[in-house]
């Protein structure tokens, strides 16, 4: 799952049918202030990946879920908060996990670069994989970050 700020506003991205690998990511524009991802869990997340996602990636329907699908890693990070315009602060998205992969037609100028990962736990049970991507254009880290979310173990989907 993936959540972007644009100015005061965020953005998420999930995708509504995933395959084994498959994530949501959460992109924020912060100023020079760092945040450390550990002991950063809210339920609000757990949340997010241990419902949201994973009835997602399970293909089960959910009551409610206003969270779009969009691929995340093929834009700049300033052209999904133009794209999807929300009232919102927070936007979330579903999306692949595939922050390097170079995207043949695609004109974006940098790429997502991982800095910190962290396992998710909800009542002492792993359920997924926290970890913070920073935009770098050139040698340049941008104002964007993204908080992606990822299940473990990725559920299998049938049919592949």
């Amino acid at each position: 799952m993936v959540k972007i700020a644009k100015n005061k506003s965020s953005t998420s991205s999930s995708n509504s049918r995933k395959k084994k690998g498959e994530s949501t990511a959460v992109t924020e524009k912060k100023g020079k202030k760092k945040q450390s991802l550990a002991n950063n869990i809210t339920e609000e997340e757990l949340n997010l990946v241990d419902y949201y996602l994973r009835n997602k990636n399970l293909c089960n329907s959910v009551d409610h879920c206003p969270i779009e699908e969009v691929d995340v890693y093929a834009n700049h990070p300033q052209a999904l908060a133009e794209k999807h315009p929300s009232t919102a602060e927070i936007w979330y998205f579903f999306t692949s996990s595939r922050p390097h992969e170079i995207q043949a037609g695609i004109d974006i100028q940098g790429q997502w670069v991982i800095c910190e990962k962290i396992d998710v736990f909800n009542q002492g049970e792993k359920v997924g994989v926290k970890q913070l991507l920073e935009y770098c254009e050139g040698d340049h880290k941008s104002k964007y970050k993204i908080i992606e979310y990822q299940l473990y173990p990725a559920p299998e989907n049938s049919g592949e």
